[in-house]
């Protein structure tokens, strides 16, 4: 099982008239399953709120890290994740750094969760630049706390759970590594003190509820990390939907790769593909929460017309929702993998493949230039019947190019569909 890394540095803190100030770190599972609560642990006091005003908190970058396969690490989107300041550090406000999104490989040396060897990252940063607008921070001496929290909100592929890194890439020596996540603080007279990383900065956590602890490992550079002794779990991940024509119904079938939070599926239907209207819920079938693969179906027994499209609106225990694609049925259960349609041609950033598939499993795409070259390919997984899959052409250049599918099972090819990119 991969790992996923949150990826932040030494903390330090300014008060002047005083020797360096330091909060070090470390890292549990939050409130939920699928959040991830980083705890800081000062060395001094903050500066008393009164007289006014108090401790500033200037500066905050953070930083995380998702090791993957160089296909599924593309498939990550920052909007997935959410960062919000809390506790001492409420009110912060964090926005995408400059050169977020980019991929590094580390190797570790101990304490990993898998032991030693090689972490593909792909890193993701936000910073929050206070300017002394929240004021009235305090903290004591020695007592941690918790000031950030980061929520995984939506599909990350893969894995359903993983175990959580804080980390320093202080001696990477790349120009984007160095400092992933510190804290400047200064006095009402706005001075400020050196805020490098020191030896040690990171902390274990030990019985904690629930076995909710964290443990210090290094990498072969000699930087430092603490990680989650628990696996935190991801949201729901939709794998594949599709449907196909059966006798006098529709039946339409899904499968998830894990569920957090999740209370299930609410049912669209539409004539047109653009005013939709839910007919039906499907229940989780595993309380909201689950780590391994579950499979779902759904029978329209009153569909009308040659044509009829469906959606997903998946619905969560706090009450946020997420549309799937769309799914368009035509004909009955298919005999052999087929690509029946392609739209929008031409089209700039996405096109959107109508495939129908005899049996669920995954496939092959390939996307080819005019001299035979591929320029894309990936493996996805399809449901029995039509899908719609989604594919990126945002890289490529402006010209015409040809789709075909491979399946995986077998010995198969289907034939190729044109279009053209803007």
């Amino acid at each position: 099982m991969k790992k996923l890394i949150i990826v932040l540095v030494a903390l330090s803190i300014t008060v002047v008239g005083m020797s360096q100030n330091l909060i070090r770190g470390s890292i549990q599972q939050g409130s939920a399953p699928n959040k991830v609560n980083v705890v800081f642990i000062p060395t001094y006091n903050s500066l008393p709120a009164a007289p006014a005003p108090g401790e500033y908190v200037n500066y905050v970058s953070v930083s995380i890290g998702i090791p993957q396969s160089e296909a599924a690490t593309a498939s990550i989107d920052l909007s997935k994740i959410t960062i919000q300041g809390v506790g001492p550090f409420t009110g912060l406000v964090f926005t995408p750094a400059v050169g977020t999104g980019y991929n590094k490989t580390l190797n570790v040396q101990s304490g990993g969760s898998n032991g030693t060897g090689n972490e593909q990252l792909k890193i993701f940063s936000w910073v929050s630049t206070n300017l002394g607008a929240v004021t009235g921070m305090s903290w004591t001496a020695g007592t941690p706390f918790t000031g950030v929290t980061i929520t995984f909100n939506s599909t990350v592929v893969p894995p359903p759970t993983a175990k959580i890194k804080l980390l320093d890439l202080s001696n990477e020596g790349g120009a984007d590594d160095g400092n992933s996540l510190f804290v400047v603080s200064t006095n009402a007279n706005g001075d400020v003190t050196d805020y490098d990383p020191v030896t040690g900065f990171f902390r274990s956590l030990t019985g904690q509820a629930g076995s909710n602890n964290a443990t210090v490992g290094t990498y072969t550079t000699g930087d430092r990390f603490v990680q989650t002794d628990l696996l935190i779990s991801l949201p729901v991940t939709l794998t594949s939907f599709s449907g196909y024509k059966n006798g006098g119904k529709n039946t339409l079938n899904w499968t998830v790769a894990s569920e957090v939070n999740n209370r299930g599926f609410e049912v669209l239907r539409s004539a047109d593909g653009v005013n939709y209207s839910s007919i039906g819920f499907v229940n989780s079938q595993v309380g909201g929460f689950s780590n391994s693969e579950q499979h779902y179906t759904f029978d329209d027994n009153s569909p009308s017309g040659k044509k009829q499209y469906y959606q997903l609106n998946q619905k969560d225990i706090d009450g946020r929702s997420k549309l799937s694609g769309i799914v368009m049925i035509t004909r009955d259960k298919p005999t052999t993998l087929d690509i029946s349609g392609l739209f929008p041609n031409p089209a700039r950033t996405e096109v959107k493949l109508m495939i129908e598939a005899p049996q669920a499993g995954k496939i092959t795409l390939l996307v080819s230039d005019m001299n035979g070259k591929t320029v894309i390919q990936k493996i996805e997984s399809v449901g029995l019947g039509s899908n719609t899959v989604p594919v990126d052409i945002t890289k490529l250049a402006t010209g015409r190019y040809l789709v075909k599918l491979l399946c995986q099972s077998s010995d198969c090819e289907t034939a190729g569909v044109m279009f053209n990119k803007e």
